[in-house]
């Protein structure tokens, strides 16, 4: 859910063609979004308090809580540095980042809408990276559609001759 939120507010500020109308769009989609998942929250932690959500939340109450939150997000990190190291997830998400930089370099000239779909993609599949356990396999699933929009853009370009 965080990375569709991320992905739909890329989308807006990147897509709308004045940036205040386009800030004001991503900060509504942000907060309804916020809204949402503390809703969601707040049913899950009423509904059954064993959930790593609900525990996450009480711990975030106590007087402990922020250095508790810093120890979940440094096993988060941990657990994703070493899917890092030993998943093949890793050489595809290299793979598919070196080929969004390609396109922000502007070595593909992608259609205006093609273009945004692309970045806020990707901008949905790092919000995974970074709000996952095993962030790096969603992030790359995340990924490949955007990947895959590229590869055929360049093929098509290659057949072309252009």
């Amino acid at each position: 859910m965080v990375a569709a939120a991320a992905a739909a507010a890329a989308a807006l500020w990147l897509g709308v063609p004045r940036r205040r109308v386009a800030l004001v769009a991503g900060a509504v989609v942000a907060v309804v979004m916020a809204v949402v998942i503390v809703g969601m929250i707040l049913w899950v932690n009423t509904r059954s308090g064993s959930t790593h959500i609900a525990r996450a939340v009480s711990l975030a109450r106590s007087a402990t809580g922020r250095r508790e939150l810093v120890e979940i997000a440094q096993r988060k990190m941990a657990m994703n540095i070493r899917l890092m190291r030993y998943t093949g997830w890793t050489r595809l998400l290299w793979a598919l980042i070196a080929s969004v930089l390609y396109l922000v370099g502007g070595g593909f000239k992608l259609p205006h809408e093609h273009r945004l779909a692309v970045l806020a993609a990707i901008t949905g599949a790092l919000a995974a990276l970074v709000a996952n356990d095993s962030g790096v396999v969603a992030c790359a699933t995340a990924a490949m559609a955007p990947g895959f929009l590229l590869i055929a853009h360049g093929l098509d370009e290659a057949w072309a001759g252009r």
